[in-house]
């Protein structure tokens, strides 16, 4: 039996964003299927962020911040599959910082910004 197997649970109720309330039941781990840490309802990501991919690559460092956005479809959990497009050739992975940010906050007020954050995840 794997280590995973054995580890019980505790269920809760509703969406787990705010605060958990636990349902009172156990569950091995084995048994249930993880999800996505969230739902989002858009993802915002920023590009050429770091200067060591930009060195590797020769790119010149952009004076303002890339910003894109990306499809909701694809968060997926843990053990889901990743689906390649048809047209790929070559898939690159790599580390994010994930941050779910649950209400919105005074623009330019950078010390008030940590408090519209909900959660941050390593992905």
């Amino acid at each position: 039996m794997e280590c995973r197997e054995a580890i019980p649970f505790g269920g809760i109720r509703g969406l787990p964003y705010n605060r958990l309330n636990y349902s009172g039941s156990n569950y091995k781990l084995g048994s249930l299927k993880l999800l996505a840490p969230c739902t989002p309802t858009k993802i915002v990501g920023v590009m050429a962020n770091s200067r060591k991919v930009l060195e590797k690559y020769n790119l010149p460092t952009p004076a303002d911040p890339v910003v894109f956005f990306k499809p909701i479809s694809s968060v997926i959990g843990p053990e889901d599959n990743i689906v390649y497009p048809d047209s790929s050739n070559k898939v690159n992975y790599e580390g994010e910082l994930a941050v779910v940010i649950k209400s919105k906050g005074a623009p330019g007020v950078q010390r008030e910004a940590l408090k519209a954050c909900s959660r941050l995840y390593l992905l």
